[in-house]
């Protein structure tokens, strides 16, 4: 099985800080060699939730116990379509 790797690092002394670019999968019809149906984002903190409040309190059953993630979201992406029919306009705007 491969595995990757992301990391997320704050600037530290003598280190620069360090966020990986990530391509997240949003939906099931994600394609497995394009970009349509996936976010691009900056990973900026890796987490767990805590599994004590206050000290004494347990934390709700409910809560992942699996790391998570906050992701900085880029600018969704533009579908190959609508490229193709912005490129047609200009076309038509500039040539005409």
């Amino acid at each position: 099985q491969e595995m990757n790797s992301i990391k997320a690092k704050p600037k530290s002394l003598g280190s620069p800080a360090r966020f990986d670019t990530v391509v997240v999968m949003i939906s099931e019809d994600c394609e497995s060699t394009g970009l349509q149906g996936a976010r691009i984002g900056r990973l900026k903190v890796i987490f767990r939730l805590p599994t004590k409040l206050y000290g004494s309190w347990t934390a709700p059953s409910t809560w992942p116990s699996e790391p998570l993630a906050y992701v900085e979201w880029f600018t969704k992406l533009k579908t190959a379509q609508s490229l193709i029919m912005a490129c047609i306009l200009l076309l038509i705007l500039y040539h005409w």
